[in-house]
């Protein structure tokens, strides 16, 4: 919408020139190579709404059919004279400082020339012409009745707010730029760097983020300001907490890939005997067995379901990053964080190995890029589209 309609509404800028019902700045060569043209200003343009495809340029929401609606000029290159009307509910705009009468007089009425001519001819249609065809059309946007009419004027001069503009917030409040103060995070214990005060900050706020109802958010700093070693620091927090609440549970998270057991930490196993001996295939002589009891068995098999469980449902976090960045991600992980605290699994080339599955559930971070992104969803998309038979 241009803005000078709203910030000046009395010194209007634009005509509407009526043969091609097309908005027209007051300052155009076209008016001046064309003295016969009305140079009437206006403010908007109003009329009913015949359809529901148009959607409010304020509130976004959709015009319904037979609403009034009110329509500005905004810029588009592809129109005449560069303008075309973009349409609002007449809800959504007020003009201020302006009486009702300045803001009738400075109205286009949409569909007024097709109605004076229907009056002339005592029909409630007219003939509209698409090139060398015509077509009869009825006029169901030209707002006959004058209680609407007022209506429209009262609401468009009105001192309240419209309703798209009750919880807006304004930039130039004193209060906009305050914010509450964040208490620092601590810095996990698998991260080998040290994290400036910032950073705990940024951390305290992702972590916050991550219990809300949205479960995430936007990390905006500036380019060089640690935005990477924030985002993992988060993904070891995250793993930490959850490794904290299996211990207090009793149970241990081993990966995937690890042929042993989950056992419960709180009960501890007998001592082996002295003198016990194992053959060469590894199993132990009747003389001389191990003695666990059937307490630790028994926890070390609950444990084991429990986590196997939990290791289908494990928090692994997918970063997709650009291309080129694919290798600086990997080695910045590799140089922020101890040996094995993360483990990191990259989708990138051999894609099509059996195990990449299995692979991909045990790691604790899977980095790939937008290409494959795209490619994988692809394939996915692909499996339901038929093949052409002429093709």
């Amino acid at each position: 919408m241009s803005a000078n309609q709203l910030i000046d509404p009395r010194n209007p800028r634009f005509t509407i020139v009526r043969e091609y019902e097309a908005w027209c700045r007051l300052d155009n060569p076209f008016l001046e190579q064309n003295p016969n043209v009305p140079k009437t200003p206006y403010l908007l343009v109003a009329g009913m709404a015949p359809s529901a495809r148009a959607k409010c340029g304020k509130c976004s929401d959709k015009i319904e059919k037979g609403t009034v609606r009110v329509g500005m000029p905004y810029q588009w290159r592809g129109a005449f004279f560069s303008y075309v009307t973009g349409w609002y509910h007449a809800d959504c705009v007020r003009f201020e400082g302006v009486t009702q009468e300045e803001v009738r007089a400075r109205t286009y009425w949409k569909g007024e020339k097709e109605h004076l001519a229907q009056v002339m001819k005592g029909k409630n249609t007219h003939v509209e012409k698409l090139g060398k065809t015509q077509r009869v059309k009825t006029n169901v946007e030209f707002i006959k009745d004058e209680t609407v009419r007022d209506e429209l004027m009262r609401t468009l001069t009105s001192a309240s707010k419209p309703k798209c503009e009750e919880d807006e917030v304004d930039p130039n409040e004193g209060t906009f730029l305050k914010r509450g103060e964040i208490q620092p995070a601590e810095p996990p214990r698998g991260l080998v760097r040290s994290l400036l005060p910032f950073q705990k900050e940024g951390l305290a706020w992702m972590m916050e983020n991550e219990k809300t109802q949205v479960k995430g958010g936007i990390l905006a700093d500036e380019m060089g300001m640690g935005k990477t070693i924030q985002a993992v620091s988060l993904v070891l927090k995250s793993k930490e907490a959850r490794l904290d609440r299996m211990r207090e549970s009793g149970v241990m998270e081993t990966d995937g890939d690890e042929k042993g057991a989950e056992v419960d930490l709180n009960v501890e196993e007998e001592p082996k005997a002295k003198n016990s001996k194992r053959s060469k295939k590894g199993s132990p002589k009747s003389g001389g067995e191990e003695h666990v009891s059937s307490a630790t068995k028994m926890s070390a098999t609950n444990a084991h379901d429990a986590s196997s469980s939990s290791s289908k449902s494990k928090n692994t976090t997918l970063i997709v990053v650009p291309t080129s960045a694919l290798v600086q991600w990997e080695d910045e992980i590799k140089l922020c964080t101890k040996e094995n605290a993360l483990k990191v699994f990259v989708y990138y080339n051999d894609r099509k190995r059996k195990t990449i599955v299995e692979e991909m559930r045990a790691a604790d971070v899977v980095l790939t890029t937008f290409p494959v992104l795209e490619a994988e969803y692809r394939k996915c998309e692909m499996q339901s589209k038929v093949p052409c038979a002429h093709c």
